[in-house]
């Protein structure tokens, strides 16, 4: 599964964000609410776990616990809008095939908490 979040760069000027992706292996998929999905992973770099939005591979969750991500993006889909939802999975599908692919160890050493 191809999956992707922006890359900030906050020290050039004016700051810039990019969209990077990878390769998964899918590790677990959940139900999210209003009818979503997504797959749930331990980051192979870290001891992060990271919430990625199936359909679009959109990073929508991170924390070192991964109980507690998963409520917290349950509740998140749950107080959400579906037809505000819909229309960013869509930017997030467009935003994904112009990520730069990046390896599945230099996109996950990313995050550094």
């Amino acid at each position: 599964m191809k999956v992707w979040t922006y890359e900030t760069t906050p020290f050039a000027l004016g700051g810039t964000r990019r969209p990077i992706a990878t390769e998964i292996d899918e590790f677990e998929r959940i139900k999210v609410g209003k009818g979503f999905h997504a797959v749930v992973m331990q980051n192979p770099v870290n001891k992060y776990w990271h919430v990625f939005l199936d359909g679009c591979g959109a990073l929508i969750g991170t924390d070192k616990n991964k109980a507690k991500l998963i409520r917290r993006v349950k509740q998140d889909v749950k107080t959400g809008n579906k037809v505000v939802m819909l229309e960013q999975e869509e930017l997030g599908a467009k935003e994904q095939r112009q990520a730069t692919i990046l390896s599945t160890v230099d996109f996950f050493s990313k995050f550094r908490g």
